[in-house]
This record gives structure tokens, sequence and C-alpha cells, in this order.
């Protein structure tokens, strides 16, 4: 997609599992465009969306990133 479209930034929400995480860590270090990390956490009922294990990930992952909107996480 970012081959073929003009793409002035990038956002990324809803993260469940540390694989993922990584994947995208390593995606984000290939393009040199502002990454906005908007991690979801926590559904409006409470349910966990991320798993527990991949916390440490999703925090190495917002060291590399331009704008971090900061959410509550339970």
């Amino acid at each position: 997609v970012i081959d073929d479209f003009d793409v002035s930034a990038i956002k990324i929400g809803m993260l469940y599992d540390a694989t993922i995480i990584k994947a995208i860590h390593s995606f984000i270090q290939t393009v040199s465009i502002p990454v906005v990390l908007d991690p979801v956490c926590v559904s409006k009922v409470g349910s966990p969306l991320l798993q527990e294990d991949a916390i440490n990930a999703l925090f190495e992952l917002s060291k590399n990133v331009q704008f971090f909107k900061s959410n509550r996480c339970k």
C-alpha cells in the first residue's frame, strides 16, 4: 500500500500480541513518515484487547513513533 499511494502518515491503533507489534515495529523502521501510536488496550466493557505479554513490545514500539496518544490501560 505504501508503494502505491502517497502516504503522509501512519496511525497505529489496536494491537493484539507481541508478534504483530514486532512486525509493525520492523516495518516503521523502514519508512520516513510520521507515525502515530494510538493503542487500545481495553474495550469499553473492560475486556483486555492486548495480550499481557505484549506490553513490553508495545513499550519498545512507542520509543520509535513521532506521536503517542496515551489511553488509559487497566
